[in-house]
């Protein structure tokens, strides 16, 4: 079991680590490759490296102070880590190889477990606001002030500079909410759209067959494998990116969704209220022929499911690999779909 490390901090929110540290015990520890600043997808790994003695356990402690270049404040996290939780991912998941520490403002940090096809949420802490000074912490004696160095890494950065501009009112539950997870499942409903409404496949000579589901999510997360765990109750984050793949006799369908962060979190916050762990159906009506596509969120006790506007998800359809459908919101970049 050789172990990769990585850092990560949200392309919008890039953070900055003066050490990063994954401790095996008391002495031995790996430090995460630096980058400068750490900005890219949320939960993805930013850097690969690969040690010249590759790390062969699971760590114990998480060492990590940063700097928020969004508030321009330090943060520190020093917390024991869950080994038997990250040996039980290690063990059941064979194709993880990263350990990724993500780090956010108000202190948010978190880890995940990162494979090719899956990445798993391990923990989730809150760092405590680090007060020193700028000198002491100036590990590439830049000879800068602190003013001067948050705005250098600030500035290529679009992102970021306009949160700064628009001084949102952004604090520790914003990018909380980021890591919430919900109790739900896939259900994909093949249907024929007639007089406006949903009706029953009946005496279809060619019934489509699911073939998998892909998703990233909010949380940090991704799951690629074709199974079918998606189909069943799980705990998972707020859905980002969506991916179906079915046949229709020997006709290949693929679909892609992308949901818009502010919108997909009202629609769950709405739905779920407080109780995230409520089970949830998430629907998928498809009715190809017609080019038809619905998305909606369904718990015991509902007269019916709830829809979710769409205006909350973008969507691109291929069949045998041409392009079929898209939504009129469509915006996405060429490619986009490929991920």
């Amino acid at each position: 079991m050789d172990i990769q490390i990585s850092g990560n901090a949200h392309s919008s929110y890039p953070c900055d680590t003066v050490y990063g540290l994954l401790w095996l015990d008391d002495k031995k520890s790996y430090a995460l490759p630096k980058q400068v600043p750490y900005c890219g997808e949320w939960g993805m790994a930013l850097t690969d490296v690969i040690f010249l003695e590759p790390m062969s356990a699971i760590p114990v402690k998480l060492s990590v102070l940063w700097l928020s270049l969004y508030e321009e404040k330090y943060y520190k996290v020093e917390v024991d880590l869950d080994k038997n939780k990250l040996s039980a991912i290690f063990r059941d998941y064979a194709d993880a190889a990263h350990i990724v520490v993500g780090m956010a403002p108000f202190g948010l940090c978190a880890v995940w477990v990162n494979g090719s096809l899956r990445s798993i949420l391990a923990d989730c802490f809150r760092g405590n606001e680090f007060k020193a000074d700028f000198k002491e912490l100036d590990t590439y004696s830049t000879g800068m002030t602190f003013a001067e160095y948050c705005t250098l890494l600030s500035s290529c950065n679009n992102d970021l500079l306009k949160q700064k501009k628009n001084q949102s009112n952004l604090d520790f539950n914003f990018f909380k909410s980021f890591m919430q997870q919900y109790i739900y499942r896939y259900n994909v409903l093949f249907g024929n759209w007639d007089d406006e409404k949903w009706k029953n496949l009946d005496n279809e000579k060619l019934v489509p067959q699911l073939v998998s589901i892909h998703n990233k999510l909010y949380d940090g997360t991704y799951y690629k494998l074709d199974d079918n765990l998606l189909i069943q109750y799980h705990s998972s984050g707020k859905p980002k990116k969506l991916a179906l793949y079915w046949h229709i006799g020997k006709s290949e369908y693929s679909a892609y969704f992308w949901f818009e962060d502010e919108r997909i979190r009202e629609v769950f916050d709405k739905f779920y209220g407080a109780h995230p762990d409520t089970k949830t159906d998430f629907i998928i009506r498809i009715d190809a022929e017609k080019r038809k596509y619905e998305l909606a969120l369904y718990r015991y006790g509902l007269k019916e499911p709830q829809i979710i506007p769409e205006d909350v998800y973008q969507l691109l359809v291929f069949k045998n690999k041409f392009e079929d459908y898209r939504s009129e919101n469509y915006n996405q970049e060429r490619g986009a779909w490929i991920w």
